[in-house]
């Protein structure tokens, strides 16, 4: 795990109590929830991992078939079962319902592990039976040394302000470094790299005229536009740089309500986008912002 070691060293020691089996990893995409829950069944040496996406199999018959399945341990010398459930604010309230019982009290060869970027989203009930821990985004010099060392174990001749720019555009997720690492191990400096991930600036004429017409609170016709000004960019380093942006306008704001404006704009960025081609991001959230606003 990388920039979470307050997680770590607490997880080892909840382990080695054997007290608990339902945990609850929730923070930022690409922060690492879904590789520790795999930890944590290679800790228990556990062979029948179950994973489960919650986006997908949100109804209560889903979930009670799994449950009934929890029922019976699995075949092989360890009869250990973990269930990871992935997006687990999707899950539906009756659903949740079916599942209460089996995570507030596992059969004792199964271990619960729920991931979530929505904490606020996941019912009480369900946050209250388990262990929950915050994985926060992983900071900006720690990306760099982790990069460092994976590029030195695959032999990369990747220059070191190449690394460090992916480490700075990463957005504190491990796993879009990582990404952002495949793309430019061939670029011969940093000029060629940013070009090469479409690198957007905050200072970008496409993004000041994007921020600035939310907070004018444009209407639909106008977002079009300035969704066909920013083709091509890439989709993680405009919201990085509309964040970067809409920072300094917060700290700048005169008034209690224009702050209160950008910041609502700001939560619509907050949390990564996914690796998907950049209309699709950046269309639903100005759709959202643009009919919420009017």
């Amino acid at each position: 795990m990388v920039g979470q070691d307050e997680v770590v060293r607490s997880l080892k020691q909840v382990l080695k109590d054997k007290g608990k089996r339902a945990f609850l990893f929730h923070g930022p995409s690409g922060t690492g929830k879904t590789t520790i829950a795999r930890i944590i069944a290679a800790q228990l040496e556990c062979e029948h991992i179950i994973e489960v996406d919650g986006a997908t199999y949100s109804g209560v018959e889903p979930m009670r078939e799994l449950t009934r399945s929890l029922q019976y341990c699995a075949v092989g010398a360890n009869p250990s079962k973990v269930v990871i459930l992935d997006e687990v604010h999707r899950v539906s309230a009756a659903a949740w319902d079916s599942l209460l019982k089996s995570v507030e009290e596992p059969p004792k060869h199964v271990t619960w592990c729920l991931c979530t970027t929505e904490f606020t989203k996941v019912p009480k009930t369900i946050q209250t039976r388990c262990v929950c821990y915050l994985l926060s985004p992983v900071g900006r010099d720690t990306l760099y040394d982790f990069l460092i060392k994976i590029a030195d174990a695959e032999k990369l001749s990747t220059p070191d302000d190449v690394i460090y720019l992916v480490a700075e555009k990463a957005g504190g997720s491990p796993r879009q470094a990582l990404s952002y690492l495949a793309q430019v191990h061939g670029c011969v400096d940093r000029i060629e790299a940013a070009a090469l991930l479409h690198e957007a600036q905050e200072d970008d004429d496409a993004i000041r005229d994007l921020c600035e017409g939310l907070l004018q609170q444009m209407d639909w016709k106008k977002a079009q536009d300035h969704i066909k000004a920013l083709e091509g960019l890439n989709a993680e380093s405009i919201r990085l740089s509309c964040m970067a942006y809409l920072t300094k306008v917060l700290q700048n704001s005169g008034g209690s309500d224009k702050a209160v404006r950008v910041l609502n704009i700001m939560r619509s960025f907050y949390q990564p986008w996914p690796s998907t081609p950049m209309a699709y991001p950046l269309i639903m959230t100005l759709a959202e912002l643009v009919f919420e606003q009017n």
